[in-house]
């Protein structure tokens, strides 16, 4: 009867909006420290209209494949955290809906489930990568062991390139590092590994929380490379100097010290449709196994 629930409050939007297909539950267990609560969690099987004008706004939708239904599909995690069956009669009536950011699973607070409340998270973030990048077995109609992590699989389009954002924080060494967002891997590769003439490479001195960037240098497209080889690898390490002999110590481009401003770097290119880059200061001499 919960789970019937469960499935219902996923399925029930208006009709311009998602449509819930299939609801499969990975696993029912205890609540850690709660023994009157326990976890659902499972997956919700979707597809999309990409004809109409309410879902216009999703990134591609418009090329994405489509079913026989004429719909783009997706699969997007859930988790619940709610009284024991034998408790569920004295639930709140409340429940607690996040969305999280970039995947992070919530579980509702022990003063909220004192109240009786009930809590639900779910995925909402089609671009995961890293710690949070969707498993293999997502698509599986049969119950699967659940990720850590809330997830969305959505189509992947080959041959589609667009202007993305990645950024290096307040990295220090010869090492060569990825380009994140937040703390996981950008999940696209660039377009052209060799050819960086539409691609930036800048320094940020400083970021606000409402956004606001105090823009340093701009560093010169000869004097970095992209070295993770357009694979989700780890990049190898590279000796850095610039094109015009002087050595250049990527250390440079950080803040060492919580004294003086944060500094990072901040690169943005036309990007393909999957995979990750990583980034490192270069020029004609480099070592080995660059």
């Amino acid at each position: 009867m919960v789970l019937a629930g469960a499935a219902v409050l996923l399925g029930w939007v208006p009709d311009s909006q998602a449509k819930v297909t299939r609801v499969v539950i990975d696993r029912v267990a205890p609540l850690a420290g709660d023994a009157n609560y326990e976890t659902v969690t499972g997956r919700a099987f979707g597809e999309l209209d990409p004809s109409d004008p309410h879902n216009t706004l999703i990134t591609d939708i418009a090329i994405a494949p489509r079913n026989a239904n004429g719909n783009v599909e997706y699969v997007a995690t859930f988790f619940v955290v709610k009284p024991i069956p034998e408790r569920m009669g004295l639930a709140s009536g409340l429940l607690w809906h996040d969305v999280p950011n970039r995947g992070g699973r919530i579980t509702i607070s022990s003063d909220l489930r004192a109240q009786g409340d009930i809590g639900l998270s779910s995925g909402w973030q089609g671009d995961n990568a890293g710690a949070t990048a969707v498993p293999s077995d997502a698509s599986s109609a049969a119950p699967v062991t659940p990720s850590t992590n809330e997830w969305v699989k959505t189509p992947v389009l080959a041959g589609v390139t667009g202007r993305i954002v990645g950024r290096i924080v307040n990295r220090s060494g010869l090492n060569a590092t990825p380009l994140n967002v937040m703390g996981n891997p950008i999940p696209y590769f660039p377009n052209d590994l060799t050819n960086k003439s539409g691609d930036v490479l800048k320094v940020h001195l400083q970021e606000t929380v409402n956004g606001l960037i105090t823009v340093g240098e701009t560093i010169d497209n000869s004097d970095w490379m992209y070295c993770g080889g357009g694979t989700f690898a780890a990049p190898l390490p590279v000796t850095t100097r610039t094109s015009s002999g002087r050595a250049r110590q990527p250390s440079a481009m950080w803040a060492r010290s919580s004294a003086t401003p944060r500094r990072r770097t901040a690169t943005s290119w036309p990007a393909r449709s999957s995979g990750r880059s990583s980034a490192a200061l270069r020029s004609p001499e480099t070592s080995p196994g660059t």
